[in-house]
């Protein structure tokens, strides 16, 4: 269907056929100057098939600007998207221009059902902001229903050569939108019927085909009687401004004053509508901005509004400039119009583009925080810092936008400025101030600055003072005082009625029911505390509230339900820019994640927390570095488990971070005991001494099994006795099965009654890893069948979990050969001996020395190595003389521990001669030796297509735990077999990811392509290949989160982005 054409407009079938190519590219570019009729001919396309059209302006700089009017005129295409994005609510403005896009290529995909093309005109007006990084990301990630137009007088602010490379741009230049010498005589037939063949040519001759001068032209021509056309036309000369200038004087100078006088005021207000004009009490605007419109010559209009082209707009402010004192005062009504409408944001420009700093504050003063709370906190910023006298007031809402934006430094500033060194500090203040320290983890700091605020205050506030300050206290594990808090809390609340602070204070006494063991009453807290915050609009409190609620359900062991709270949790604050309760959002559906088995998306997750809070330079970073230990540990990386929890404890040891600490040591504990079980013991015993927190009975726990490893049975059987109540109390079904699992352990007149129960309770709440552990630990102590120890291992190994596989893989060895081995050398993911399956302590290697010995050799993968070479690693810039008989004496302690009881001759497990020592590797069991071999031959039998790589390739990948003694991250002799190994496992990884992606087995194709990413934070393919199968998977959300990660990631390296994968791409 073609639109009625307006007297000055043309239709151009060249140029609107194009639009086929339009629907059927990613992207099409149109670049062309001022007048040249780009926004017609988008128009046009725009009728042609269902589309939304935008025009930019310098108020979509701003994400939040730009992604309302997405959003409004998506919405309108596409209902359903309401119901993934609701308008109820409120964007940021410190959301991010990636984020934002990436929600809505989520939510486009999942609801587009139909070919919508998105139409965005004057892009270049975006040049330099966040909202061109928002465009950018569009344009990559929409999908292939959404194909997308930009246009603007320059090229598209970010890089297209790498889909230009690709083909998928369709671009159309000035020299295609110029009119041919037909087009010219077309129109201006159309405007001056009867016009000869010699205007016409002369027109176009004049014009160079530049379609507003031909417009121009021929407006001008109309006006002049026919004998006279000749010699005007005779004056035009290039394209150019005088051309432009002189036509415009034409043209306007045949208006009426009146209309003159009305497209001046047009120009200096900038953005109008018939109801604004009406305002401003212009006469009969309606009809009189219709009939300028028809010419096709003065406006850009939009859904609802206009403004002059830049040309004319530029042309009146020369020759028909308005005084200053009259831009101000029609600029100043323009604002106060705003105001009795509600639009603080254009009335708040208005004022700023009258330079009225007076009318500035008034509007800030009246309706600043409300424009905080819709998100408007760029402008109202800029807007602050504009006054040199700002008055407290202001100066506490200036805080609250750098808050808001996450310039939290420059924000404590402000806030630190207001309190100064005062004992005791308005309440507000000392609430925002409070819980800027609170959420960089600055638990002594926030609690000092709660202290410091007046209880005399405004109810609502001295509420909300209280409520924040009762969470820090109750992160410290002191109940009675966060109790005492939470209660003047509540009851100050009620008083004030205050919805933000009633939900602040239901939140805290929902965590104190948790850790009463109380669910029923955490649950109609934190229901209660929900209902306060989206009565009350507080994006933040909802992101916690959310958070926490999946935290609850974890802890309960509803691992389905904690990803759902998190999960809605990470799209409001996705959706809003709320960074620190986003990490908190990752953590917790991790842990979900983790204990559903998949332990690479849990990673993922832990990672993303990790990276978001150090960001912040946040405390709270050592709560995803306690999850990350926790996954390094059950996948046996013992060196990374170590690392990750002791800088958990680092980071929370100096503010007495309980929820941080407990599980830390605990976790820490349980890394260690295999091998220095007192020194676990007593890592156990500090966490407990804590005091109660969530992370209690893992603590208990911990010290059944350090107890255990000490050998005393007396200890570890109390231990797992208080773990057992604690967790039956507070409904901690994952710790009461990690407590009968610890039972079975100690008593065996009921190991498999209590197994059985452990395996019961895993199973009911969905733990895959739970399950198959209780499995090995039966096998193990009860024993099994060789073809029950394979399903065994072969489960582990698909967990990832690659340390208990490999004792499922040792089970089977014994069953099926006396003939193994009575050493084996663990390198991979930290290094340990075992002789006859039992872990050497590490007190019986009575020196370092020794140990490093051990680890040399294995790095030398069975070559010798000269005595004085070694010598000189152990102990540098030695003189050998003295360096001999150390070496001596070390290898002799080598020997003791490899065989205590001296069954073997001195040359067994060393062979040492005058020059040089080696390995026997014959005789020794070293899991990166056999890692290698079976690396090796399976990637080789993968290239051949031989069915059995899956096999080979499957242990091999299970087999690797970590990097190559990871402890000695900064030795050279461990640096070329650590970079062999870990090449090795790339390999390895790529080829299962590329079969499990042949096989149709998209979970296993997502596990492979996460542990590339683990080890190479860079490897395009992987990233590519794991948004492609995530998206394939029906895992949307998830796939969008991964590209913005991975665009990231090709960022820091100035590379551009891929577009967003297909399925079609999924084999990578």
């Amino acid at each position: 269907m073609t639109v009625p054409l307006d007297v000055g407009t043309l239709q151009r079938l060249r140029l609107e056929d194009r639009h086929h190519e339009v629907i059927h590219h990613r992207l099409t570019v149109v670049t062309a100057g001022a007048g040249f009729g780009k926004s017609t001919l988008l128009r046009t396309w725009a009728e042609r098939s269902p589309s939304v059209v935008l025009a930019v302006t310098a108020a979509d700089r701003s994400v939040h600007t730009l992604a309302k009017s997405l959003l409004d005129g998506l919405r309108l295409r596409t209902p359903s998207l309401a119901r993934t994005i609701s308008a109820s609510e409120p964007l940021k403005e410190s959301v991010g221009g990636a984020a934002f896009a990436s929600l809505l290529a989520q939510a486009l995909r999942r609801r587009l059902h139909r070919t919508i093309t998105l139409i965005l005109d004057d892009v270049d007006e975006l040049s330099g902001s966040e909202s061109a990084k928002l465009i950018e990301a569009l344009v990559r990630q929409l999908p292939d229903t959404m194909p997308m137009v930009v246009a603007g007088r320059s090229e598209p602010p970010f890089r297209l050569a790498r889909l230009r490379g690709r083909g998928e741009v369709v671009e159309i230049t000035a020299s295609d939108l110029a009119f041919t010498p037909e087009e010219t005589a077309l129109l201006v037939r159309r405007i001056v019927p009867g016009a000869s063949s010699d205007v016409t040519e002369l027109v176009h001759r004049a014009s160079g085909g530049w379609p507003v001068a031909v417009r121009l032209a021929a407006e001008a021509v109309s006006a002049a009687p026919p004998k006279q056309r000749p010699r005007l036309l005779g004056k035009l000369g290039k394209p150019g401004g005088a051309l432009f200038s002189y036509l415009a004087e034409e043209v306007l100078g045949a208006e009426t004053a009146q209309d003159r006088d009305l497209l001046r005021t047009i120009g200096a207000i900038g953005l109008v509508t018939v109801e604004l004009c009406e305002g401003l009490g212009i006469a009969h605007p309606r009809t009189r901005l219709a009939k300028l419109r028809r010419k096709g010559v003065y406006f850009d209009t939009r859904a609802g509004s206009m403004e002059l082209t830049p040309l004319v707009a530029e042309h009146l402010r020369a020759q028909y400039p308005l005084s200053k004192r009259q831009r101000s005062e029609l600029l100043l009504a323009a604002a106060e119009w705003h105001c009795s409408k509600r639009e603080w944001k254009p009335a708040l420009e208005r004022a700023l583009r009258a330079e009225s700093l007076p009318t500035v504050a008034r509007i800030l003063a009246k309706h600043g925080p409300q424009m905080v709370t819709g998100g408007d906190v760029r402008l109202l910023l800029q807007a602050i810092e504009m006054l040199d006298d700002r008055g407290p007031e202001l100066e506490q809402l200036r805080g609250e936008a750098l808050q808001s934006l996450g310039e939290w430094d420059r924000a404590l500033e402000v806030y630190e400025s207001l309190a100064g060194d005062r004992a005791s500090i308005d309440p507000g203040l000392a609430w925002r101030m409070g819980l800027l320290h609170h959420m960089r983890g600055e638990l002594d700091s926030a609690l000092a600055v709660y202290a410091r605020g007046r209880r005399d205050g405004n109810a609502a506030d001295v509420a909300m003072l209280l409520g924040w300050w009762a969470s820090a206290v109750w992160v410290t594990a002191d109940g009675a005082r966060c109790r005492e808090l939470a209660e003047e809390s509540f009851r100050l609340a009620g008083k004030a009625r205050d919805d933000r602070a009633l939900a602040n204070c239901h939140t805290v006494l929902a965590m104190l029911a948790a850790l009463d063991g109380d669910r029923s009453g955490n649950e109609a807290h934190y229901l209660r505390a929900l209902e306060y915050a989206e009565r009350a609009g507080d994006l933040l409190q909802r992101i916690r509230i959310h958070s926490n609620r999946g935290s609850r359900h974890y802890e309960e062991g509803s691992y389905q339900e904690s990803i759902e709270e998190t999960s809605e949790a990470l799209r409001l604050a996705e959706l809003t820019g709320i960074v620190v309760f986003r990490a908190l959002a990752l953590l917790n559906r991790g842990q979900a994640t983790f204990r559903l088995g998949s332990l690479d998306e849990a990673m993922a997750d832990f990672e993303g927390a990790r990276e978001q809070w150090q960001r912040l330079q946040s405390r709270q970073a050592a709560y995803a570095l306690v999850a990350l230990g926790d996954v390094y540990r059950v996948r046996g990386d013992r060196a990374q488990a170590r690392a990750a929890y002791e800088q958990a404890i680092v980071l929370g040891e100096p503010v007495r971070d309980s929820q941080a600490l407990v599980p830390a040591l605990a976790g820490l504990s349980r890394v260690v005991s295999r091998e220095d079980p007192d020194t676990a013991t007593s890592l156990a015993d500090r966490a407990i001494a804590i005091g109660p927190s969530l992370g209690l009975v893992g603590a208990l726990v911990s010290r059944g099994w350090a107890r255990l490893a000490a050998g005393d049975v007396t200890g570890a059987a109390a231990a797992s006795d208080e773990a057992r109540h604690l967790a039956t109390l507070r409904r901690d079904r994952a710790g009461l099965a990690e407590s009968l699992e610890l039972q079975a352990e100690i008593h065996p007149s009921s190991t498999e009654t209590r197994l059985d129960e452990a395996r019961s309770v895993w199973q009911q709440i969905g733990d895959p890893l739970g399950v198959a552990r209780v499995d090995l630990t039966r096998a193990r102590l009860l024993g099994a069948s060789v073809e029950d120890l394979r399903s065994i291992t072969l489960r582990l190994r698909r967990l990832g979990v690659r340390e208990l596989a490999e004792q499922a893989d040792q089970l089977v060895d014994r069953a099926l050969s006396e003939m193994r081995p009575k050493v084996r050398i663990e390198t991979l993911g930290g290094f340990s001996v075992l002789v006859d399956g039992v872990p050497v302590h590490a007190t019986a290697w009575q020196s370092k020395k020794a140990r490093d010995i051990v680890k040399i050799l294995v790095a030398k993968r069975g070559n010798t190595i000269h005595r004085e070479e070694l010598t000189e690693i152990l102990w540098p810039g030695e003189s050998p003389d003295r360096t001999a008989n150390r070496l001596s004496v070390a290898l002799t302690v080598v020997r003791s521990i490899f065989d205590p009881d001296k069954n073997y001759p001195p040359d067994h497990y060393l062979k040492p001669n005058r020059t040089s020592v080696a390995l026997a590797l014959g005789v020794l069991d070293i899991d990166v030796d056999a890692f290698l071999a079976d690396a090796y031959t399976g990637v080789r039998a993968y290239r051949r297509g031989d069915a059995e790589a899956v096999d080979m390739l499957e242990r091999a990948e299970s087999n690797y735990r970590g990097d190559f003694l990871q402890e000695d991250p900064y030795e050279d002799w461990a640096v070329g077999t650590r970079e062999e190994a870990r090449a090795a496992y790339l390999s390895v990884a790529r080829a299962l990811a590329d079969l499990a992606s042949a096989d149709g087995d998209l979970d296993a194709a997502c596990r492979y392509h996460l542990r590339i990413l683990e080890l190479d934070p860079y490897d395009e393919a992987a990233h590519l290949g794991l948004i492609a199968t995530m998206d394939a998977n029906g895992r949307h959300g998830e796939a969008h989160r991964l590209y913005l990660q991975y665009s990231a990631r090709m960022a820091e390296l100035e590379i551009e982005a891929a577009p967003f994968p297909t399925d079609r791409q999924v084999s990578s």
